[in-house]
């Protein structure tokens, strides 16, 4: 992926974080992940897996295409 598109991506993931309420922990548990992973994802310091992002659409509802930076 492109640097572009990983820094859409982890806004997006915060963005959804925080329209849902939920501190990193809250956000993490319900991934069945960690707070420093999220922490990282959304700070841009690690990629993004489609696996995780397919999570983060089934968990919280979200279209894919939301994550593909226009």
């Amino acid at each position: 992926m492109s640097e572009k598109t990983n820094e859409h991506i982890a806004k997006q993931i915060k963005t959804v974080r925080k329209m849902k309420g939920l501190s990193l922990i809250d956000f993490a548990k319900r991934l069945d992940t960690t707070k420093p992973m999220i922490s990282m994802l959304e700070s841009n310091k690690i990629q993004c897996s489609e696996e995780t992002i397919n999570r983060i659409c089934e968990e919280f509802k979200v279209n894919r295409a939301w994550f593909t930076p226009k």
